[in-house]
Order: structure tokens, then sequence, then C-alpha cells
């Protein structure tokens, strides 16, 4: 979501930017060849401590750690020295036994000691909780103006985005979440709608032909009406509430989109699993198929007439592409991605009602526009940006 805004800035003389990317996202800065920071350059002469508790650590969680070696020993230990500096060496481990390991961090030590060291003019994050809610705290401590860019909903973070005082301005995916922040405490000018930079490249596949060109090379009759399935993963018990779930909801959303194609022979259905769910039909009837991760998703949604979820971003993404959207209101997760209470879909309380609310959605077209237009995000952030930099707040 912040590499489009990092390289706008540095396309401008003016701006002279660092890109701290905290673990996992070192990843994906790796693949863009963009120069960042990590954990790892954090480490001051004097941390020897903090890096054998990440020698330590690391052995312990080697096997779900997803960043290099190296990395993972500065953040784990950087992290858990910021509890020992906190709290003390024996409730540091117990809190972070008792509160779920990394779950318990909160690193704003190290975090604070970097950006008093740098004294940059502005500190611009996501709206992650732990190391990039402890840098909006460390730079406010500090003095330091920052900006927190939220990527979806915040049903869970507006917690401390919606606190008065955190962060110097938020920028918000849609007039939904900004009613929510202002709704918890922060001031009406506070919170300002730019969108997600980070789906900005919707703009450009929905205003072309790449849907077109997908669908005559799929060989799709041009008088079928297209039914994107996009699924998720429902664990038997939520991870976080332990609210119980069925796995099996996905089989059932399936099983009444085949019956839908049984019924009527324009329409099609194509079914996009999750990456993190094995299931693969293995015959499927005409007018059935299965999308993999091999098939651009944004082009497939702009092939697509009708998009149908549980509680996947896709469905975001649907909607930003103009599409109509059914959103099945049974997933454990249901509660983090309320689409019809946005505007943005039909919502489904029982399977058996979900072939109706697929046809009604086609036949009305999408269901509400309460996103800003696409391909502008990056834009309006980085002149949120230039506001905040140049004292006008």
């Amino acid at each position: 979501m912040l590499l489009p805004v990092f390289n706008k800035l540095c396309n401008q003389e003016v701006y002279d930017c660092d890109y701290l990317a905290l673990t996992t996202a070192g990843n994906v800065l790796e693949g863009a060849r963009v120069p960042y920071l990590g954990f790892k350059d954090l480490i001051e002469p004097g941390d020897e401590q903090a890096l054998a508790y990440g020698r330590e650590l690391v052995g312990e969680a080697s096997d779900s750690m997803a960043v290099p070696y190296e990395e993972g020993i500065a953040y784990m230990g950087l992290s858990f020295w910021d509890l020992v500096q906190r709290y003390g060496a024996e409730e540091a481990d117990r809190i972070y036994r008792d509160e779920g390991g990394r779950q318990a961090f909160y690193p704003i030590t190290p975090l604070r000691r970097f950006l008093d060291k740098k004294q940059p003019d502005l500190v611009v994050t996501t709206n992650s909780p732990r190391a990039e809610q402890a840098a909006i705290d460390a730079a406010t401590e500090l003095g330091i103006t920052s900006v927190c860019v939220v990527d979806l909903f915040a049903f869970q973070e507006v917690r401390w985005i919606g606190q008065p005082g955190f962060a110097t301005r938020v920028c918000v995916l849609s007039e939904f979440v900004r009613q929510m922040m202002v709704d918890a405490g922060r001031g009406e000018d506070e919170v300002v709608v730019t969108g997600n930079p980070a789906f900005d490249n919707l703009s450009s596949v929905r205003n072309s032909n790449a849907g077109q060109s997908f669908r005559v090379k799929k060989g799709w009759r041009d008088d079928e009406q297209v039914v994107l399935w996009a699924s998720n993963v429902e664990p038997k018990v939520h991870p976080f509430s332990q609210i119980e779930g069925d796995p099996e909801l996905p089989r059932q959303v399936e099983a009444q989109l085949l019956q839908l194609i049984q019924q009527h022979n324009n329409i099609r259905v194509v079914f996009r699993p999750h990456p993190n769910d094995p299931y693969r039909p293995d015959t499927l009837p005409d007018r059935a198929e299965v999308s993999t991760s091999a098939e651009d998703l944004d082009t497939l949604l702009a092939a697509v007439d009708c998009v149908v979820v549980l509680s996947s971003t896709v469905g975001l993404q649907a909607a930003l592409m103009g599409k109509p959207l059914v959103n099945i209101k049974l997933s454990i997760f249901s509660r983090d991605a309320p689409y019809d209470d946005m505007g943005l879909s039909i919502g489904v309380d029982d399977v058996v009602q979900l072939n109706p609310s697929i046809l009604r959605a086609l036949a009305e077209g999408q269901a509400g526009t309460g996103l800003p237009g696409t391909g502008t995000a990056t834009d309006k952030v980085v002149s949120v940006i230039k506001t905040v930099l140049d004292g006008n707040v």
C-alpha cells in the first residue's frame, strides 16, 4: 500500500525518503528492487543482550518465521528487549508466554531510539498493529508529525487509530470508515478519505479491454453471465474470538452455485479458491470451472459479471471495479467485512437465499458506490503528506 506513495515522493527531489520495511514487508521491497531498512538496521552497539534474546526466540519460532534469519533475530530480539526495558526480565517473559508470543510485542523503545537519531520531518505508516503502531506513538512522543494510511475497514484498528492524538492525519478507504473514526473521537478534519493506493492499478484494468480479451480467450459466450465465487478458508474456531465456524461452508456455497447453472443455461460460475484452501473439485459440469492463482485476479474481475464472497477482500476489489457483489454473512469473519452494511453489496443470511440474490445482483447491477474512484488514492495520500509537511494542519 505504501510502495506507490514512496515511489511518488522519491520522484520529487524535495523529498528524501527512507523505507523502514518491517519484517515480511522486506520481501515485497526486495521484489520491487527498492532499497530499504529493516529491524537489523536498528541494531546499535550495546545491543548484544537483545541479539541474544533474538537468537533464543528465533530458535523456538523458526518454523513460523517468514523473514531472513538475521532480520528475525533483530526483530525478535529488539522486540523482546523492549518488553524487558519496560517491565523487567521476569515480567517480560511472562507477557511473552501468556499473550501469544509475537502478539505481545510493541517495540516502541527501539523505534523511538531510531526516530530520535534520524529526526525525520514525517513518519508514514499503515494501520498494522505492534511495530507500526509503536512507530506512530514514538513519533508523537518526539514531536514528529505522522500520517497513518488505513488499508481496509479498520474494525479492529479503530480502537487505537480512533483515539484523539494518534497520528497527525489518518487516510482511510471510504466515507464509512471516516465516519467510524469520527464517531470514535477523531476530529472531522483529522481523517481524510483517500482510498487505498494498493488498488490504484485496478483503474487501468477496469478501463481497458483486458476483461473482454480474457472472456474471448476462455471461450465464454457473449450471452453468458459469469459469476465469480472467491472463497476463503473457514476454520473450526475463530483464532481470536473463539467463535465456532463451519469448515464445510464453502462447499455448501459451491453446491448452491452448481444448482444455479443447472437452472439457468446462460450463467457460468468460476470458483477461485483461497490460496490456503487445498480443496479442488475432481470434476465439474459444463459452465463451471476453477481459476487458479496463475490467472491474474484483476483481469478476472474485469471479465466477470458478478462476484460472491464470504469475507474475502476480493469483495472490496470487485466493488472498486464496479461489479455487482453478493456477500454471504455466515462466515466467522463476516463482521470484519460487512460489505452490505457499507452499501456495497447484497447481503445473504442463509445459503438458500444465495441464488435469488445473485439473480437480483445481475439484474440490478452494482449495489452501491460508497467508495472513491480507483486510480487516485496515491495522489490523494501524497497530497495529505504535503499538507502535513507544509504545516497546514
